[in-house]
């Protein structure tokens, strides 16, 4: 089964072939849709101004209707004769069309895995390019290049001039960059065919494809980038491609889903691909959907009593993600408010202020105390005490990169990320510790070894992701959010909130 996309600029007399060729097609088809999309984007605004203009008119007329002329005005009329004038004009010589050529509208080199979801299926569209034994379904998926949220807001930092402009602000280094331009370069060289990193990857391989779009995503690539775009577009299509019809992406453990639907949120933030809003809306409606009532999760989304912080982190990342697009998700506030109440009530311990793995599990772990504090981060709770004195826990301890192996690269991303959007010490410490020892580690081909699970995919991705932490995001979580006032009201906190 072949998905194939367009992700290309059309020219205004090809876009309006495609759209009524999009308006014959059957309404189940995507391109029936994307067809529907277009004539609102065009029309919409249209007959919003000629109503305007409409109901001015009618007022004017109205108006001048109503002005009666006083019964002793005179009127004097005066009959002139009309003149006749010929008009001699050249009619414009406009030339015949060129005939399109079908290969410009699709791109039939990608084919995904046979147990992808086709995306609108159109049996009766002509078939371009190499054929197999399989159906072909071809979708359009219209891209809007340069769009303004990558040069504004909270990714504007992702343009090369933000990218240079916050390396500096927040000490990164030539050193740092350069070990991602490398891990970037190598992701390129070892994708498969399909956009994944299956061949790659020791473990699941769709999260990976996800992990490895977000360190794409980090740098600024679009569908368009001269080096990497390409690799984003399939990447892209192959996680499109792999999504249930129950708007689950394909994988384990919840973990999967969580990713693929962060990737998939934020490409659909950066690129305005039309057809990710959907596969964008649907993998967070399961997030919603999947979530404990007392704002937990678990492993496949179950529904029992354990919960666990770690898959949790994921959900969060994903609902923020797809809350930063501006698209309105029935339930996602809602959501996202019981996932904070859950982390700061039931994940987190004040035994030794740090955030639980799971229920009954004793103390609190630095891993889960770095997914802990960034998820409350990302959420908005950054006066929350669990916040503040998670962060002083987790600054207790040093790191170093152990040549031999076994470093725990997953705790690495999440701490990384608390620390820089806490800023002032906090980062300046954990900046002077983790960053030049990732980029000694780094092999000279440019990928990683020596994690603690997962392989050179799993490593390299979130080693990439952590050296991104200074250009990622603009500083927008900083800004301080009220925080509940529910959480052991009677304690006493000795905590100093700072606000970079």
């Amino acid at each position: 089964m072949k998905t194939v996309f367009q992700l290309e600029d059309d020219t205004w007399r090809r876009h309006v072939i495609k759209v009524i060729r999009g308006l014959r097609a059957p309404k189940h088809s995507g391109e029936y849709k994307i067809a529907i999309m277009s004539v609102k984007r065009i029309v919409g605004p249209s007959f919003a101004a000629f109503t305007v203009c409409a109901i001015v008119l009618l007022l004017l007329l109205t108006f001048v209707a109503t002005q009666a002329i006083p019964p002793e005005t005179e009127v004097e009329v005066q009959v002139v004769e009309a003149e006749t004038v010929e008009l001699d004009f050249d009619e414009p010589d406009f030339p015949e069309p060129e005939p399109l050529d079908p290969s410009e509208l699709v791109d039939s080199s990608i084919t995904p895995p046979e147990t992808a979801r086709p995306l609108s299926p159109e049996p009766d569209r002509p078939t371009i390019g190499p054929q197999d034994d399989r159906a072909e379904m071809v979708s359009d998926i219209p891209l809007i290049t340069r769009s303004p949220r990558i040069l504004q807001d909270l990714y504007g930092s992702r343009s090369p001039e933000g990218r240079a402009g916050a390396i500096h602000e927040f000490g990164g280094t030539p050193r740092t960059e350069d070990a991602v331009i490398k891990a970037l370069r190598w992701l390129k060289a070892n994708q498969d065919a399909n956009g994944s990193w299956q061949k790659a990857s020791t473990v699941e391989h769709v999260a990976m494809t996800g992990l490895a779009t977000l360190a794409f995503l980090a740098h600024g690539v679009t569908t368009e980038h001269a080096e990497f775009g390409d690799t984003l577009r399939k990447a892209l299509q192959y996680l499109v491609s792999v999504q249930r019809d129950d708007g689950l992406f394909a994988g384990g453990r919840g973990y999967t889903h969580g990713i693929v639907a962060y990737a998939v949120s934020e490409a659909y933030a950066i690129t305005r691909i039309m057809e990710l809003q959907d596969v964008m809306e649907r993998s967070i409606r399961v997030i919603i959907d999947g979530q404990q009532p007392g704002g937990a999760y678990d492993y496949n989304f179950a529904q029992g009593e354990r919960w666990d912080t770690s898959v949790a982190g994921w959900m969060v990342q994903a609902m923020k993600a797809a809350q930063m697009t501006g698209v309105d998700i029935p339930g996602l506030e809602e959501a996202m408010d019981r996932a904070a109440r859950f982390l700061r009530e039931d994940a987190w311990t004040s035994s030794n202020n740090m955030f639980l793995y799971s229920g009954g599990r004793g103390s609190g772990t630095w891993n889960m105390t770095g997914v802990g504090v960034l998820s409350m981060q990302l959420l908005g709770r950054l006066r929350d005490p669990s916040v503040r004195l998670g962060l002083t826990s987790l600054s207790e301890r040093e790191v170093r990169w152990n040549p031999a192996g076994g470093n725990h690269v997953y705790g690495w991303y999440y701490v990384t990320q608390a620390f820089f959007h806490q800023g002032g010490s906090f980062w300046n410490r954990w900046n002077n510790m983790f960053a030049e020892q990732l980029v000694d580690a780094q092999h000279e081909d440019g990928h990683w070894t020596g994690g603690h699970r997962g392989g050179p995919v799993y490593t390299t991705t979130f080693n990439a992701l952590m050296l991104q932490v200074y250009y990622r995001y603009l500083p927008t979580y900083k800004e301080p959010v009220a925080a509940d006032t529910d959480i052991d009201a009677g304690t006493k906190y000795d905590v100093d909130i700072e606000i970079y």
